[in-house]
């Protein structure tokens, strides 16, 4: 059709955008420019998000197993664990509240049937669930064992969620997601049939 698209990378990193993409017609006249803005890497100490908001979180599975559930994931107890029932997709997902900006996720094994893990994979997803980081399968998990997920930068994360492998129990004790403390705190979950009887 004669037209042409140049795309310009700003390798030196001067710019607000990291490409713009100009599209001439067949004169050489520019009829569109696009921009791909520069993502912003959030800044500050890295913190353990789950200890500074464990209000504001909250844990559903996929099923209960009798009474270990997921409120024992955020228990800061390693002798207690959550555990879901044999199935093909078996998970245990973690709202954090609102989009947070992570770097790492930490999951602390139970003290006994730590091959539970095995197999399973641990998601970061967005608020529409879609996924900004899978982890490869799980494999040789030991009893007691803190298990680290080094996330990158993931910014504007709202769930973390550990998948089971199939027709397995999937159990661990404790779940901790580190990231950049947000500059507005999210908030905390409440019942509302409690708070509006």
């Amino acid at each position: 059709d004669g037209t042409s698209t140049i795309t310009d990378y700003d390798v030196a990193e001067v710019e607000t955008w990291s490409e713009r993409i100009r599209t001439y017609d067949e004169n050489g006249v520019l009829v569109s420019e696009t921009f791909v803005d520069d993502m912003t890497i959030p800044t500050g100490p890295v913190v353990n998000l789950t200890d500074l908001y464990p209000d504001a979180m909250s844990v559903s599975m996929s099923s209960t197993y009798g009474s270990y559930d997921g409120d024992l994931v955020l228990d800061n107890k390693a002798s207690t664990a959550a555990l879901a029932l044999y199935g093909p997709d078996e998970f245990i997902r973690l709202d954090l509240g609102g989009g947070m900006d992570i770097t790492r996720v930490e999951i602390k094994n139970g003290r006994s049937a730590g091959d539970r893990l095995d197999g399973s994979t641990v998601s970061v997803l967005d608020a529409d669930f879609n996924v900004l980081f899978a982890s490869d399968l799980i494999a040789n998990a030991k009893n007691g064992e803190l298990l680290t997920f080094d996330v990158g930068s993931v910014q504007d994360a709202r769930y973390v969620q550990v998948d089971g492998a199939d027709d397995k129990l999937l159990s661990f004790a404790e779940i901790d997601v580190f990231g950049v403390e947000p500059e507005i705190a999210p908030v905390p979950v409440v019942n509302l049939t409690d708070l509006y009887p």
